[in-house]
């Protein structure tokens, strides 16, 4: 198996990712607001159990395993405290890798819960907002003095004096919006079978043209990524009686879990195989497939035992004492 061919760009998942969440929290927020204090409260409740408390649990057994635990205290704290707070840091990722995206989610949840206070208008406080601190902020940092500068493989300008100046005038955040921009009009579009299955298609050989040219250009991404989405959302909606989608479905629900784990048995299941003597199990794609089945299962694990069971226990017990 060719790995940088197959997975070099693999990375494109995060872009996906971003546009699915844009999407989910526009549309499923889409209803009329009748006590906007107690709505707010709620989204807040929702995503923070939805999100922080996995993130913090895998970071955890991430520093313990890895026996990085003592290196972030030893500074401080002040790095560990920039982790749970999703405050970048600086120079380097966070200790469970995947996190720097979670930087950019929290910091979307936080604008996308500020914008209900513009009512009808939040989705165009939504546009406004991003468009300015992408397109106006690095002006005025600018002449502020605060240089950025070009990084490889990074779409933004990258600032040494705040990592978070970097991460909230980053292109990437325009993919939140274009969630938001397919939920707007998600309802109103009106396509037949016939029609769908031409633009998923087209869509899908687009994204796999720009995937297999590995070119790293942001509007390629971008543009890919986005239409990738749209087009399934439309087969999901116009294929409404599609029998396997209870499996796509599920596999959706245990995301979260399987990209919070994916990276620690990545790094040391082989560890274990190799002290175990299991060698084979290490090589080319038995250990690509072995991998992948544990980290399914591991997510799977994950979701069934803490999301749905743990974290929706604590979710109930704080809309519990919320309305009472």
């Amino acid at each position: 198996m060719n790995g940088p061919l197959l997975f070099g760009y693999g990375y494109i998942g995060v872009s996906i990712f971003f546009v699915i969440s844009g999407f989910i929290i526009s549309y499923s927020t889409r209803d009329v607001i009748i006590n906007l204090r107690a709505y707010v409260l709620d989204y807040s409740i929702k995503r923070f159990i939805r999100v922080i408390p996995l993130y913090y649990f895998y970071t955890c057994v991430w520093l313990l395993v890895s026996h990085q635990l003592l290196m972030y205290l030893s500074t401080g704290s002040s790095d560990l405290m920039r982790v749970l707070l999703f405050i970048p840091l600086p120079g380097k990722p966070p200790p469970l890798y995947v996190g720097w995206t979670l930087n950019y989610e929290i910091y979307f949840y936080i604008i996308f819960g500020v914008s209900f206070f513009f009512k009808e208008k939040r989705h165009l406080f939504i546009l406004i907002y991003f468009l300015s601190s992408l397109i106006l902020l690095p002006l005025i940092l600018h002449f502020m003095g605060f240089e950025g500068f070009r990084v490889k493989d990074y779409p933004g300008l990258f600032y040494k004096e705040s990592p978070y100046l970097s991460l909230i005038t980053n292109p990437f955040l325009l993919l939140f919006v274009f969630g938001i921009l397919i939920s707007r009009y998600y309802d109103k579009i009106r396509i037949n079978k016939k029609m769908t299955l031409i633009v998923f298609f087209t869509s899908l050989i687009y994204f796999i043209v720009v995937y297999f040219s590995q070119l790293n250009n942001f509007i390629l991404e971008f543009s890919a990524c986005g239409l990738l989405v749209f087009s399934t959302l439309l087969l999901d909606k116009v294929f409404i009686d599609f029998k396997p989608k209870k499996v796509f479905t599920y596999l959706g629900d245990i995301s979260y879990s399987l990209y919070l784990v994916h990276p620690i048995i990545i790094i040391y299941i082989p560890n274990v195989f190799k002290k175990l003597h299991l060698d084979f199990l290490n090589e080319g794609s038995t250990k690509f497939f072995v991998l992948l089945i544990v980290s399914v299962i591991a997510g799977i694990l994950s979701f069934e035992v803490l999301e749905k069971r743990v974290l929706f226990a604590v979710k109930n017990l704080f809309i519990k004492k919320r309305k009472s």
